[in-house]
């Protein structure tokens, strides 16, 4: 059986889901960088597998992509977004900053495959990187975990943890700015809050309301009773937690920035970044939607990103990978 070697940085869901998938298949192993660099022995690991798959470009993947290319084992890198961005208008991504580009340029340089989580995410990796093999492997999601609900509220949500480089990237800040214009509307910001808002605001609306972390379960009761899911993001390599909204019911209403106009399709409302009063307006339309919007946003994201299509795609490429 094919020994495939999950080197990863962060316990994002998605990462999670991966390594679950992939165990189906293959007889795999994990390596945590954050805690593990030190109690294990990568350049052991690395020699006992055949695949050495790589959740983003960044730090974390530079020895393993060394040992790798010392050892001739296959390397399957999924770049997406921190470690692929460039906007350094910004200040955000590892490739805006002339000093930390070469990190996923190196690992990116020595994949013999690079996954991309969008169209979108694939041309910012071939702008930077022309020469790589990208393919384009979408998130999946449980279509059966994110159930649509009948019974919707007239609230607008939008997820994601409140911090200095979030409150502008998950544009967090538009959201609450946008919440002014409907005083009567419940604006649900869901999200552990690491900063403290007065710093960035003179006012916050009283129709605004910041619930802090939650759990799995009780983000599920939100994305089921909420009318509208609200991403105003400048970069998103996909969107997760818009596919989650979509499932449950939500109608988004995205910026055009990078992947969220392709995750949505025709089945929300695009709004250019950054247009306040079309923002106002296209939230409006959303509230103002029938049942049936929600219904065929849900469709959308079950047709196109079930999780099913994600695990049966990685393991082709990962076969096909260790033919070659």
């Amino acid at each position: 059986m094919t020994k495939v070697l999950v080197v990863y940085n962060h316990k994002s869901p998605w990462v999670m889901d991966d390594i679950k998938m992939l165990s189906k298949h293959f007889d795999v192993s994990a390596f945590y960088y954050k805690e593990e660099r030190r109690k294990k022995n990568l350049r052991s690991l690395v020699k006992k597998h055949d695949v050495i798959y790589i959740w983003f470009a960044s730090y974390h993947g530079l020895r393993a992509t060394s040992l790798a290319k010392k050892y001739n084992k296959k390397v399957i890198t999924v770049a997406s977004g921190y470690s692929v961005a460039n906007l350094p208008e910004y200040n955000y991504g590892l490739a805006a900053k002339a000093y930390t580009r070469w990190i996923p340029g190196y690992i990116i340089k020595h994949s013999d495959v690079v996954i991309a989580v969008s169209e979108s995410n694939k041309r910012e990796i071939l702008e930077l990187y022309p020469h790589s093999k990208v393919v384009v492997i979408p998130h999946g999601f449980d279509v059966e975990k994110f159930k649509l609900s009948k019974r919707k509220e007239r609230t607008v949500i939008t997820v994601g943890t409140i911090d200095k480089i979030s409150l502008r990237r998950k544009g967090i800040d538009k959201f609450i700015e946008t919440a002014q214009y409907f005083p009567e509307i419940p604006f649900v910001v869901i999200g552990k809050v690491n900063i403290e808002l007065d710093k960035f605001f003179k006012k916050i609306p009283a129709n605004v309301k910041l619930t802090g972390f939650l759990s799995d379960e009780e983000l599920l009761k939100r994305y089921r009773k909420a009318k509208v899911y609200a991403q105003f993001s400048f970069h998103e390599a996909f969107g997760c937690s818009v596919a989650e909204a979509m499932l449950c019911g939500c109608i988004p209403v995205v910026t055009d920035r990078y992947a969220l106009s392709e995750v949505v399709g025709d089945c929300g409302f695009v709004v250019n970044y950054w247009d306040g009063k079309e923002a106002v307006d296209k939230i409006e339309k959303a509230l103002n939607s029938p049942p049936e919007m929600g219904k065929k946003a849900r469709e959308r994201i079950v047709e196109n990103y079930s999780i099913e299509k994600r695990e049966g795609r990685l393991k082709e490429l990962i076969e096909e990978t260790v033919r070659k």
